[in-house]
């Protein structure tokens, strides 16, 4: 349902809308900004040298640059992972074109089946004799349940067949034979009663995406905000958040304690203004109260507790409902929302306050004579809690199906309606698929102590999952972050040694791509292809636990907990050679790559672009050791604000063993290398060490076109820049209070703003408040900064007068230069990216 013309307008003057480009902010000049974009796909020709033509033009299209005539090689092939070399005993073959299975010849006609078969091989092959199954791309492969593969599924390998045409594996169910009839303004219907598809919440044509009735009208595949959303009043549009109808039970563990290494007590509310102190020193956690509410599952973590250190105007909650507009019910009170069924149909998405991220609700009830709907589910996409929320749109009601592709199923009636793109010509009887299954692959060993090995997937394209924003949802890092997720995927993977997700197409997953969960080691997901993604591409999310001593009233939920020496997390994912692109189309919290609670993970030559939020995060400290190098990423942060386009946090402490079964809640250092990152759309830093993020050795990247450069805030220390090209628009660094040996480090960088006479740095070591202790300075030097007046300061002084004092020594300051810093700084981002 389109928007009124007597509001359309509005939406540009919202306080968020004003903060919030949907295009790139200008830092540069037009010519030196392109010759960066078209450098940025010559890196990605660099990282990705197989990259299809189609590749390269997504590429292209989204810099806004020609592909030089040289790129465009036409010997060029589909990516695909080539099969592996190793001694197979028995090749299954599944067509599905096939009514039945030929069991002498090893056809089969569905992929259970064929799995089915290889455990009884099994039975008689050594544990570890490799079985492949192929998959041929006569026709999709629609699943019934997803592929369930266990420890008795060892050594197996799945492969798609290697030909011109795709292997499709679908969580969907087709829709075959619709008899259309003419329902009213070019919409039509048909009867559902004899198809088994269910009650499903997504649609495709064609393999296309068809959009669900909406107000206001959009495309959440290529719509970017505002477009697509109605205006709110700050204050006003949404209603206040319920009472928690129980209080949560508080918990403080006092081990770890990170108070020897930062200034973490200060962090959050003193004692005497009504909470516990303590910072992110401690692990802390809420069970029940806020989080029981919002059904988090498990109920329990960092937000909900009643005293939160970060404060208490971040303890969970959500709005409990909203008024819309006179302007708004032009549309919305012109008929009666007939179609509207409490706790099934309508559901109402909107931006939390600060457009950090997005809720989604399940609406319980409807007044439109006082122009008011509520909710009593959802709001449980994100961490932080919040009175208000933004811009918003509501789905899924029949009366507001008025634009081509939009549909709506009424599933009481068994009755499907779609608006097709041609007037008055019927919507084929063929090619509608309807969403089914969440998971198409889940790879869940036996346990831990027993867990799936050596299981590859490779050459698929796995297509049509559901939407999952409503599934029960968890806290990842038990909230040290700001992040809420359901822990699913459409290929799932936990309990797990050695699986290797290899040459693969995601496309048009309605929630999450790939998820590792739990216990893995050594997943390797490599060269696939990441398209139109609803949530995220990649997630790797672990599990914890308390101390097995531990006494408390109210125990800390399984999986969540200080302690991470049981291992039961990821270790050792290969994050190599993905295209990751078009993602977060239905919550905006969303990430290419997200980690929490997972430790040594290497995340390297990966593509990622156009998506609202961080293309790469991590969620907290855990373990460290993890290394980004030589990724691109550009066009994220683009719907949303307060972030880098990397960005971590670390506000709860773990504790973990290292290879010599030594505990400690120090990390290993995490390096972010090589790595090429433009941010000039909303992002405030290239890499945003947000909130107590620590051990971060950060060097030879290209950061361009971002407002800051060093990141670090509440109780941040111990991370290094160094070797880094920044041309920002505000500073270079921006650190909080440190310790003595704790300091971060910013030396040998090249620093452009482009503004006269700018702070290039700004830090904090004085003594705060009622504490008197003088912090450590961080420790600078041998910087080249470059403004447009040959002029910059630092902690609110000259730079010369911190030299005298023996700060920032070999730091220059000095006029730009116009083409010849222009070439200066691509023949030095070429050396840094290794490629002269």
């Amino acid at each position: 349902m389109k928007l009124p013309s007597s509001i359309v307008f509005l939406l540009f003057l919202s306080p968020s809308a004003e903060a919030i480009s949907n295009i790139p902010n200008q830092v540069a000049s037009t010519e030196f900004t392109q010759t960066v974009y078209q450098f940025a796909l010559e890196f990605a020709n660099h990282i990705q040298p197989s990259m299809t033509p189609t590749q390269q033009e997504a590429v292209a299209a989204a810099l806004h640059v020609n592909i030089p005539q040289s790129n465009n090689s036409p010997q060029k092939q589909s990516q695909s992972f080539s099969p592996t070399s190793t001694t197979t005993s028995t090749t299954l073959t599944v067509d599905s074109t096939l009514l039945e299975d030929d069991l002498p010849s090893l056809l089969f006609s569905t992929i259970h089946s064929s799995i089915n078969h290889s455990r009884l091989l099994r039975l008689s092959l050594p544990p570890s004799t490799p079985i492949t199954i192929n998959l041929k791309s006569k026709a999709p492969h629609f699943i019934k349940n997803p592929i369930k593969l266990s420890t008795e599924d060892s050594f197996l390998d799945i492969v798609g067949e290697f030909s011109s045409s795709p292997t499709v594996v679908s969580g969907g169910i087709p829709l075959q034979n619709l008899k259309w009839e003419p329902y009213n303004n070019n919409i039509f219907v048909a009867s559902l009663s004899l198809s088994t598809a269910g009650n499903f919440d997504g649609l495709r044509l064609s393999t296309k995406r068809a959009t669900r009735a909406r107000y206001p009208n959009g495309n959440p595949e290529t719509d970017l905000f505002p477009d697509g959303y109605a205006n709110f009043t700050a204050g006003e549009t949404f209603k206040m958040p319920l009472d928690n109808p129980t209080d949560p039970a508080d918990i403080t563990v006092n081990t770890p304690d990170r108070s020897n290494l930062t200034y973490c007590e200060n962090i959050g509310y003193p004692d005497d203004a009504g909470t516990q102190g303590g910072g992110n020193c401690h692990y802390v956690t809420g069970v029940g109260g806020g989080c029981s509410l919002l059904q988090y599952s498990p109920p329990s973590g960092y937000w909900c507790h009643s005293k939160n250190p970060r404060g208490l105007e971040y303890v969970t909650r959500v709005p409990s409902g909203l008024t819309w507009s006179a302007a708004d019910d032009e549309v919305l009170g012109k008929v009666e929302l007939a179609s509207y069924v409490e706790n099934q149909t309508a559901v109402v998405n909107a931006f939390r306050e600060g457009h950090w991220f997005s809720y989604s609700f399940l609406v319980d009830h409807i007044d439109q004579a006082s122009r008011y709907l509520s909710w009593t589910t959802g709001g449980f996409q994100g961490g932080e809690g919040a009175d208000d929320a933004n811009e918003w749109y509501i789905e899924n009601l029949l009366e507001l199906l008025d634009a081509p592709n939009e549909w709506f199923y009424d599933a009481p009636n068994e009755k499907l309606y779609y608006y097709p793109n041609s007037t008055n010509v019927a919507p084929p009887s063929e090619g509608f698929v309807a969403t089914r299954e969440i998971s198409v692959f889940e790879i869940v060993g036996d346990s831990p102590d027993s867990p799936a090995l050596n299981i590859t997937i490779r050459n698929v394209n796995i297509v049509d999952t559901k939407l999952t924003y409503l599934e029960p949802h968890g806290l990842p890092s038990d909230g040290g972050g700001d992040w809420s997720l359901s822990r699913t995927g459409a290929v799932f993977i936990e309990n797990s040694e050695n699986v290797v997700v290899a040459g693969n197409t995601f496309e048009r997953i309605d929630g999450n791509a790939l998820m590792i969960s739990g216990y893995n080691r050594n997943t390797m997901v490599d060269g696939n292809e990441f398209y139109k993604i609803g949530e995220n591409a990649i997630l790797s999310w672990g599990k914890t636990a308390d101390w097995p001593d531990a006494e408390r009233e109210t125990p800390i939920p399984e999986g969540q907990g200080p302690d991470a020496s049981n291992g039961y997390h990821p270790q050792g994912n290969v994050i190599s050679n993905n295209f990751i692109h078009e993602i977060g189309h239905f919550q905006k919290q969303v990430s290419c790559y997200f980690q929490a609670q997972s430790q040594l993970s290497t995340i390297t030559n990966n593509i990622c672009f156009n998506g609202p939020r961080a293309g790469i995060n991590f969620n907290d400290g855990l373990g460290g050791g993890n290394r980004l190098e030589s990724n691109l990423v550009f066009n994220m942060v683009r719907e949303t604000q307060d972030h880098g386009t990397f960005n971590s946090w670390d506000r709860q402490p773990f504790w973990t063993l290292d290879e010599h079964g030594v505990g400690g809640y120090v990390p290993k250092i995490n390096e972010i290398t090589k790595n090429f990152m433009i941010n000039d759309y909303n992002s405030q830093e290239a890499v945003d060490n947000d909130d107590g993020s620590a051990y971060y050795n950060t060097h030879h990247n290209f950061f361009p076109f971002s407002s800051g450069g060093l990141k670090n805030d509440y109780a941040g220390h111990d991370n290094s820049h160094h070797h880094n090209i920044y041309y920002n628009s505000g500073n270079c660094m921006a650190v909080n209070k440190q310790k003595v040996d704790h300091e971060d480090k910013f030396y040998n960088n090249t620093c452009i703003l482009n503004a006269s006479n700018p702070e290039y740095a700004n830090f904090d070591y004085s003594p705060d408040g009622d504490d008197e202790d003088e912090g450590g300075k961080p420790q600078m030097g041998n910087n080249v900064v470059i403004t447009t007046d040959g002029r910059a300061t630092e902690g609110g002084k000259e730079i010369m007068e911190w030299q005298k004092a023996g700060v920032d020594l070999g730091t220059t300051v000095r006029e730009w230069r116009g083409e010849e810093d222009e070439a200066l700084i691509m023949d030095l981002a070429r050396e840094y990216l290794g490629m002269q």
